[in-house]
């Protein structure tokens, strides 16, 4: 997302608390551009007018949460992408284990969606209503969250107790994620 006034830029990687974030602020402020993928247009790499806000999550939970969400045909959307029929008849097809290690949709680490654009701001799925109100934005310190989980989703650790060798796979996969979002590798069991 891209604001002119106030200025400032958020980067809303898939399954990281983007949808309440960019419904919120698309209501308070006049967005210029929201991509659904989180590609950042190639004349915004070097954005630097105002703040650059991303939201990010525990790696482990957000690989759970994504196949969780992929595999539940309600969640297809209403004119479907083929890149959204592609993921879920793949889901389907794989299984937990070969989906996540071959599904090029899987949500991509954030560091490769920033592409070097610094962050200057955080928004942590687990602190989600603290980190939003402690943006630097207009308004925000009083605002309203709506849609906020606050870490209290389903237990995401119960599909890598069937499957601990994607707990590795993980690590390996979001290593700049458990970095970034000060997350500690170890697995909480």
């Amino acid at each position: 997302m891209i604001c002119d006034k106030p200025p400032f830029a958020v980067v809303l990687p898939h399954k990281t608390g983007t949808k309440s974030l960019r419904l919120m602020l698309a209501a308070r402020f006049p967005v210029l551009i929201t991509d659904p993928f989180n590609e950042i247009p190639a004349e915004y790499k070097n954005y630097s007018e105002g703040p650059v806000i991303c939201t990010i999550r525990n790696p482990y939970s957000r690989v759970s949460s994504w196949w969780n969400y992929i595999r539940r045909q309600e969640n297809i959307p209403a004119n479907p992408t083929a890149r959204h029929l592609e993921a879920y008849s793949d889901a389907n097809r794989l299984g937990f284990v070969r989906f996540l290690c071959e599904d090029k949709n899987r949500p991509l680490p954030v560091s490769e969606l920033l592409g070097g654009l610094p962050v200057t701001h955080w928004v942590r799925t687990e602190n989600f209503v603290r980190d939003v109100r402690n943006l630097p934005l207009p308004g925000m310190k009083q605002a309203k969250v709506l849609h906020a989980h606050n870490g209290g989703m389903s237990d995401w650790r119960s599909i890598f107790k069937d499957h601990p060798e994607m707990i590795s796979w993980a690590r390996d996969t979001y290593v700049d994620d458990f970095v970034m979002g000060n997350y500690s590798t170890e697995f909480p069991w």
